[in-house]
């Protein structure tokens, strides 16, 4: 019938969206992870930064992280 064939195209067409949107979450939870990472790799950088100026330790020429393109 008419309304069986319209539904499983119907059905489907959700199936594919679905799929989309699932590899999209994927994408994205890949994303959110190497971003997690790079602001704990950026967060351990300011910390080592502030306790080399309060050591005195801060040399002009030893900037790290500051030339590294992400």
């Amino acid at each position: 019938s008419v309304d069986l064939r319209k539904a499983k195209e119907h059905n489907q067409r959700l199936d594919e969206e679905i799929l989309a949107l699932r590899n999209r979450v994927r994408s994205l939870d890949s994303e959110k992870k190497v971003l997690g990472e790079e602001v704990e790799r950026l967060k351990g950088e300011i910390c080592d930064s502030q306790e080399n100026k309060q050591l005195g330790n801060h040399s002009p020429g030893k900037m790290v992280g500051a030339e590294q393109k992400v």
